[in-house]
């Protein structure tokens, strides 16, 4: 008897037959295949972009620091004598004027890597350049880096590795 009802569909409430469980299992497994060679093709698409984000990170960094460097030549800044001087004054600093001109070259790179992968896989990546300017800081500025400082950039690179591997 038990045989003749799942031969016809019919089982026990809450119980399928094992025919059916079958039925069930089959397409998901082909979905979840699926599933992983998306992701696996996914994934090497966007490390391909790693390199370039990188680029962003680098020229970021480099602008901050030319900037910083300018800023340094020019002295403390007000805006008291003459704001349109001022302005002037400062964008007209050779490092000053540099820095800004490797922004635009860092803002290019992003927007091309933003055309090609997620956002919110490539913008944390951005966040590396605190560690590059830090450091740049530390050696060349003699700023003070604390320990503090220091597990804060060590948190931002734990947090930049468990993105990129997602």
């Amino acid at each position: 008897m038990k045989a003749l009802m799942q031969d016809r569909g019919h089982t026990r409430p809450g119980r399928t037959s094992s025919r059916h469980r079958k039925d069930l299992r089959w397409p998901r497994r082909i979905a979840i295949k699926r599933r992983r060679r998306c992701n696996r093709k996914d994934i090497k698409l966007v490390t391909r972009y790693i390199p370039l984000i990188l680029f962003t990170v680098l020229t970021n960094a480099a602008a901050q620091i030319m900037l910083k460097k300018g800023m340094l030549g020019l002295g403390p800044v007000t805006l008291d004598p003459g704001l349109i001087r001022t302005v002037l004054r400062i964008v007209l600093n050779p490092w000053v004027f540099l820095g800004l001109a490797t922004f635009v070259i860092s803002m290019a790179s992003h927007l091309v890597v933003l055309s090609r992968v997620d956002l919110s896989f490539a913008y944390p990546f951005l966040s590396l350049a605190y560690v590059v300017v830090a450091i740049y800081a530390y050696y060349v500025f003699r700023e003070d880096v604390n320990a503090l400082r220091v597990a804060g950039i060590g948190l931002i690179c734990l947090g930049t590795i468990l993105i990129s591997r997602s």
